[in-house]
């Protein structure tokens, strides 16, 4: 699951970039263990039709961004969408609207696998698509 998203985040943008971490991964959920340890996200933002531009908070920022986005300790945040935190809660991926007070949650997949492979790698592959377009000759005339 992680390492299709990591190719296509770097097709999408050779600027994203992915490290292994070696630094202590107790505090990050155990569905989300291995991707940290070994493919930590360092600078990577995906573009997105359906959520804007995601970015993903590597390794040595996450305790930071949970305090930053205030959440409770059953959330756990790992990216965001136009500055709203992305988290996973007992499973499920969700956002909110930062900043606004009794915003329910809204669900974005019903686990991160589905959130990896079904939201993001289809955003990816779309925005990847899209950008090769320009390599293409014009159109023929009449077709818009």
């Amino acid at each position: 699951m992680f390492e299709s998203f990591v190719q296509k985040a770097l097709a999408q943008d050779k600027r994203n970039c992915f490290s292994p971490y070696d630094g202590p991964v107790d505090f990050i959920p155990d569905a989300f263990q291995a991707f940290y340890r070994d493919t930590d996200p360092i600078d990577v933002e995906i573009r997105s039709g359906a959520y804007g531009s995601v970015r993903f908070f590597p390794a040595a920022e996450l305790q930071q961004q949970q305090e930053a986005y205030e959440v409770t300790p059953e959330m756990f945040v790992f990216a965001s969408v136009n500055g709203d935190p992305i988290f996973l809660s007992d499973g499920v991926v969700y956002t909110y609207a930062h900043g606004c007070k009794g915003v329910p949650w809204e669900m974005l997949s019903k686990d991160l696998s589905s959130f990896f492979q079904d939201r993001v790698l289809l955003c990816c592959q779309a925005a990847v698509q899209w950008h090769n377009l320009g390599s293409l000759q014009s159109l023929p005339p009449g077709f818009k």
